[in-house]
């Protein structure tokens, strides 16, 4: 993840002492893949998510004993993402589970199943940080996660959780296919009131790897 505010404004985020610091007071910050089954069917994704659920998915003992796991390395932030988070039946025992231990908890989600509920049930468990990822305008993106409609509940889902109290940023992952979509992705983060976005290497994985002419240049 690139820090653009520190990058151009030298103003650190609240996070960047656990990615940058020299101690060794933290263990390892997390990336959890608690599930593969996702609503969409992205282009770039790196997992090849689809909506079945796999066979070797860790089940809820399985999980939380590995949530103990973290708390015992010391984990500073266990990010849940996928696939889909939002579709595992059991997240909020799974966030329940990380607040008691403790554990700080974030979710890096598409964001088109937050509704004003679930963004509730986020905020009262405790999650510090939701990024619902942006890919360009509404077109580009609905074309990009081959799903009408997927950029208006993605920002429906941002609207609920600001309006929930949950600190809420746009992810987005640089491709040569919409790296001209930044500006436009600055001027949604605008109008939406997001004062954080940040920008993500694509990851040649799953269905990522089919992706061809994806070099970058720098210009």
């Amino acid at each position: 993840m690139i820090n653009i505010s520190k990058l151009y404004c030298g103003l650190a985020g609240e996070s960047d002492h656990l990615r940058y610091g020299q101690h060794n007071s933290f263990g390892p910050v997390v990336a959890f893949n608690c599930t593969s089954r996702c609503n969409l069917n992205c282009l770039h994704c790196y997992s090849s998510s689809t909506s079945d659920l796999s066979s070797d998915e860790l089940t809820t003992a399985e999980a939380k004993q590995l949530l103990h796991q973290f708390a015992k390395a010391n984990c500073p932030v266990v990010l849940f993402t996928g696939g889909e988070p939002l579709l595992r039946n059991d997240l909020f025992d799974l966030l329940a589970e990380a607040k008691q231990l403790p554990l700080r908890t974030v979710i890096s989600t598409n964001g088109t199943l937050i509704d004003s509920a679930a963004a509730k049930k986020l905020a009262g468990l405790g999650v510090s940080y939701v990024g619902i990822s942006i890919d360009g305008n509404q077109s580009f993106h609905d074309t990009f996660r081959q799903s009408p409609g997927c950029f208006k509940a993605a920002l429906a889902g941002v609207e609920n959780c600001q309006k929930a109290g949950l600190k809420t940023g746009l992810r987005f992952t640089i491709t040569s296919q919409n790296a001209n979509k930044i500006p436009a992705v600055f001027d949604i983060a605008a109008s939406a009131n997001i004062r954080r976005l940040c920008f993500y290497h694509l990851v040649k994985a799953g269905r990522a790897k089919k992706m061809t002419d994806n070099k970058l240049t720098a210009v």
